[in-house]
């Protein structure tokens, strides 16, 4: 049964508002915000909206510092900053918390029955009902097998809007040909690629190592699944702030 309760995706609202209203005038960002929460919302009993931390506070740059790195020099919108309030103020339900994003937040919703509105496809790696509304009518419900197979397949393309190599040398057509891996053999592959990799890639290899300070193929494994990965209930402590990690290749 669908959930009636829903999280959307604040910095994506904010960023969209405020990208529309610099092109019509600051005097239709409320306008356009109030459209928006009214269309995604206005199917279900409760609706939350999730917001990022700072980047620079993010704490996925613990482990990978070149972590949205490409997007630091990026200008924002004029009025993302006035967006962001705004939804604050209108929110019936205010999700954030210190160095989570707007996803982890939502990840752990939805593993909590919520259903998540987002255009971001990363979300698509947890189980749950999701709704992208750019593509879909209604939302649609993703089964734990098609999430962890398309995390697999993360973790060896990457994700280059996030500035994460993952495997060096591996795309997507190459990952799909490889669903039925386990992770050991990711693993491997990862480490040949690492250790070994084609020319193409030795400059993306030396950056991992001089820019990151990873010179180990396993270690950088890791930060790409700890940047990768959403977290999920059990592997964040609201009282503390603490982090833990499973990986599944361990369990």
């Amino acid at each position: 049964m669908m959930p009636t309760q829903a999280v959307i995706d604040g910095d994506w609202i904010a960023y969209t508002a405020a990208c529309y209203a610099e092109n019509e005038g600051f005097n239709w960002l409320e306008e356009r915000i109030n459209y928006d929460l009214n269309d995604l919302g206005s199917n279900f009993d409760r609706v939350a909206i999730a917001f990022s931390c700072s980047r620079a506070d993010n704490f996925r740059r613990d482990y990978w510092n070149l972590y949205k790195a490409n997007r630091d020099k990026r200008e924002k919108p004029q009025f993302l900053k006035d967006a962001m309030d705004m939804l604050h103020d209108k929110a019936e339900m205010v999700v954030e918390r210190p160095r989570l994003e707007a996803d982890d937040l939502m990840s752990m919703l939805l593993c909590q029955g919520w259903c998540c509105i987002a255009i971001d496809k990363d979300m698509r790696t947890v189980p749950g009902w999701h709704w992208n509304p750019r593509k879909e009518d209604n939302p649609v419900e993703v089964n734990e097998e098609d999430a962890a197979a398309f995390e697999r397949i993360q973790m060896v393309t990457g994700d280059s809007t996030d500035n994460i190599f993952g495997i060096l040398g591996r795309g997507e057509a190459w990952a799909k040909k490889q669903l039925n891996w386990h992770w050991p053999s990711i693993l491997q592959e990862n480490r040949d690629a690492f250790n070994n990799p084609s020319k193409r890639y030795v400059e993306k290899r030396d950056r991992i190592i001089n820019e990151a300070g990873i010179n180990d193929a396993d270690e950088y494994f890791e930060a790409q699944y700890k940047c990768l990965h959403l977290l999920r209930p059990e592997e964040y402590d609201k009282e503390t702030g603490a982090i833990t990690h499973t990986f599944p290749w361990n369990v």
